[in-house]
């Protein structure tokens, strides 16, 4: 097969002759299958014109089985050949793929990937002494005849090697389990991010809390909270490579354990995540799927070193390797200020304790058995109550916030009711978001004036938080009064240490009232804005100040609708 030394052939003898110790999986003389001493699968491809069809099926079948880690080399061809490569790829393989091409003028390409540390293909690509011209320049440093008939000895005998009993099994199992779970999680996650950015944008904190994300406060009155946030994502690529991750990792896991047992690792997983946020977490707001996504991650890297008879055993160095690495990464990922650290530990202890107990994975098949018995699997009672607790459990929490959460009242313009302000005798209108107003304090001044304080909203789960302040009982006589206004409306425009200026204050009529209209801003970017509206009657003084965000301009003019609006009941 190696006698005659072209291109193919001088590249196959240098890939066997850099790793001595590489197993031969399959040899014909137009591919090669070797699985490196560390595991990698190494497939080499020779490009024939009139067969481009026949070697695109071939490498796509080959990418749907599990390797862990994979390099693909095709020799020869114009550089438009490598468009084969590209098109073998399915859309998620069960690992991780670097694809090489060696063109006949001898450019070489490779696609991007995230694997850590090239196999035998990958370093002899990087060989600046096999490359630098056309490929018969290139391999004029002939090889010994030692080194041709030592590679020629190994591939000789592998011309049709026996079917892999372990792996026809897995394959069969994977059929058995269509991702039903994985894909429904992955539109649900889908549909919420659009929800969140049609009522307002995913990095609203209003938005975010209507929806269900952790806030350790309010845990304790809403423990929905603790799985309803892990429907929710801050930003386009949270989501975007959260979704990815479960679809990767979920399609592996699913087709593995099944559904029932998948939705009892998820669920379980997103519940310890956000219980672990709930304990020892200090940020205010979390949300994303993150926690469930490292139970998932855990729960592959125990399966990967404790395969008990569900994986076979040709896959699992890959396998394992694979697992490790994307642990590796995404331990350091939790160090970033903005990623929750806590969730991702929480989620991953409760999926890893979940498959290294043998309760969940009771009823699997091996797979190490006659491939002619059916790899059948039974759901012990066990597993379906599980699945079942967790289906409606995450169903439940997902509609609550919805139903109940008030997070629909976000939608559109603001709608304003009139509300009313016992304490002083007069009402307004304010957003129905808002909800009641609460009295912060009434208690009359030593002066003889009466005040009272209150508050309607929150900016923790609301978009906008609402104060009023009015002082009664006043006796300003009428040729004092514009000295007066004046010279409170002076001290009404000051800054303070937090707040700056945004503009000049204005004087207008609101409601039959001289007043002035002020406008405050801290910080650039989401910066938080207020509107104060400062009134003055002969008898009563009336302070309205609303605080929001800049990136929700619809909450704009809330305090000047409210100071138009106020009237004595």
């Amino acid at each position: 097969m190696l006698a005659e030394q072209g291109p193919f052939e001088k590249f196959v003898t240098r890939v066997l002759t850099a790793d001595p110790q590489a197993r031969v999986e399959l040899a014909e003389p137009d591919r090669v299958v070797l699985v490196s001493s560390k595991g990698k699968h190494q497939v080499m491809l020779r490009h024939t014109a009139n067969e481009e069809g026949e070697l695109l099926l071939w490498l796509r079948e080959r990418l749907k089985q599990p390797f862990g880690s994979m390099e693909v080399a095709l020799i020869g061809g114009s550089r438009a050949a490598r468009k084969l490569l590209k098109q073998a790829m399915p859309f998620l393989v069960p690992g991780d793929v670097v694809q090489h091409h060696l063109a006949d003028d001898g450019t070489a390409w490779k696609s991007k990937s995230f694997v850590v540390g090239p196999g035998p293909i990958g370093q002899l690509f990087r060989s600046p002494s096999f490359f630098g011209g056309e490929v018969a320049a290139a391999s004029k440093d002939a090889l010994s005849a030692e080194a041709i008939a030592n590679a020629e000895a190994r591939l000789a005998g592998v011309q049709a090697p026996a079917p892999d009993v372990e792996v026809a099994r897995h394959l069969e199992r994977q059929k058995q389990n269509p991702p039903y779970a994985t894909i429904t999680l992955a539109i649900v996650i889908t549909l919420m991010f659009g929800l969140e950015y049609l009522l307002g944008g995913s990095d609203r904190v209003a938005v975010l809390a209507r929806l269900g994300a952790v806030m350790p406060e309010r845990v304790k009155h809403e423990p929905w909270r603790l799985l309803s946030y892990s429907f929710l994502h801050v930003g386009f690529m949270h989501w975007l490579l959260n979704t990815y991750v479960l679809f990767a990792i979920g399609l592996f896991l699913e087709g593995l354990l099944g559904t029932r047992r998948f939705l009892v690792i998820y669920a379980l997983s997103a519940l310890g995540g956000g219980a672990m946020v709930w304990l020892v977490g200090s940020a205010p707001i979390t949300a994303g799927a993150s926690g469930a996504i490292w139970g998932m991650l855990a729960a592959e890297a125990v399966i990967a070193f404790k395969p008990r008879g569900l994986l076979p055993t040709s896959a699992l160095p890959g396998l394992q390797k694979a697992a490790m690495t994307n642990l590796a990464l995404n331990v350091v990922n939790s160090f970033r200020p903005e990623v929750s650290f806590a969730g991702h530990l929480g989620g991953g202890l409760v999926g890893a304790a979940l498959v290294a107990a043998p309760m969940l994975l009771m009823g699997l098949p091996r797979i190490d058995g006659d491939i002619n018995q059916p790899a059948t699997r039974e759901d012990t009672g066990l597993v379906r109550g599980l699945a079942g607790l967790s289906a409606g459990a995450l169903f439940v929490c997902l509609v609550w916030p919805l139903v109940l959460g008030g997070a629909l009242d976000l939608l559109g313009k603001p709608r304003f009711t009139r509300k009313a302000l016992t304490a002083s005798k007069m009402s307004l209108e304010i957003t129905s978001v808002a909800g009641e107003a609460k009295l912060e304090a009434s208690a009359p001044p030593d002066d003889g004036t009466t005040r009272a304080d209150y508050t309607f909203g929150s900016l923790d789960d609301g978009p906008s938080l609402t104060s009023v302040v009015i002082v009664g009982a006043l006796t300003i006589k009428a040729d004092e009064f514009d000295e007066q206004f004046s010279d409170l409306m002076k001290r009404e425009a000051e800054p303070d240490k937090i707040m700056a200026p945004l503009g000049t204050a204005e004087q207008k009529t609101l409601g039959g009232r001289r007043c002035q209209v002020a406008t405050f801003e801290r910080g650039s970017d989401h910066a938080l804005r207020l509107e104060r509206v400062s009134c003055l009657e002969p008898d009563q003084f009336v302070r309205i100040e609303s605080f929001y965000w800049t990136d929700d301009p619809k909450q704009a003019g809330l305090s000047v609708h409210a100071a138009e609006t106020l009237k004595r009941d």
